[in-house]
Order: C-alpha cells, then structure tokens, then sequence
C-alpha cells in the first residue's frame, strides 16, 4: 500500500508541474492592441492571445457591402480612405472592449492563451 500511494502523489506531482491547462479570468485594459489583465498579476499582450472569430470586431459598409474584421474596421485605425468614400458602417460584431471580462483557457507551458469567450452576468 505505502508503494501505490508513493507512485499516486509522483504521478499527480508530475501533472501539476506540467500544468496541462488551466482555466484563468482576465480583463480586457486595451482593445488595440488587445491587452488582457490577469487576476492583477500579470499582463498578456497580443503575441500571447489566440482569439476565436467570434471575440472579432466586425463591420459592414452599408455603401458597398464590403465585411471588414480586426484591426482593420477599428474606428480610428482603419484606412482613412475606406471611411471617406464609403460613408455609413455597421457593427456586425463588437469584439472585445476595454473593461469586458474574459475566461482565458492557459495552453500547456502558459506560452499561449486561447480566450475561450466574454463572461456576461446575469
């Protein structure tokens, strides 16, 4: 018995310090560049951050019909040319903002971080 219970705690050693994956929560500080807080601890910028398409701005130009996504249709950081002949947009999807919380999913090693999706209260 003391054999089997000294091989349980090696191997749940051995998993805790790999640390497959881990669930975290963050706070969006920045949408461009995208910038997550993590409990206070630590901040993760874009190079750290794998997002689904549906965390991803998008807009529709109402003149021509065009989609635009990501950095490209971020108000102020779009192309200036675009906005001018194009007029009117619409969100199509907000993507994330300064302030929304986050449940961020830890790829193995904490290299990466997939943002799972925003958390709403209810």
């Amino acid at each position: 018995m003391m054999l089997s219970t000294a091989i349980k705690k090696i191997a749940l050693n051995t998993t805790n310090a790999s640390a497959p994956v881990s669930i975290i929560y963050g706070v969006v500080l920045q949408s461009q560049p995208l910038q997550i807080q993590v409990d206070q601890r630590f901040t993760l910028s874009e190079a750290f951050l794998v997002l689904p398409e549906s965390l991803i701005r998008k807009e529709l130009d109402l003149t021509t019909g065009e989609v635009t996504s990501g950095s490209d249709s971020s108000g102020s950081s779009g192309s200036s040319e675009a906005s001018e002949s194009t007029g009117k947009k619409a969100v199509l999807q907000e993507g994330l903002q300064p302030g929304d919380q986050v449940i961020l999913m830890r790829v193995q090693g904490g290299q990466s971080y997939l943002v799972l999706d925003k958390v709403v209260s209810s």
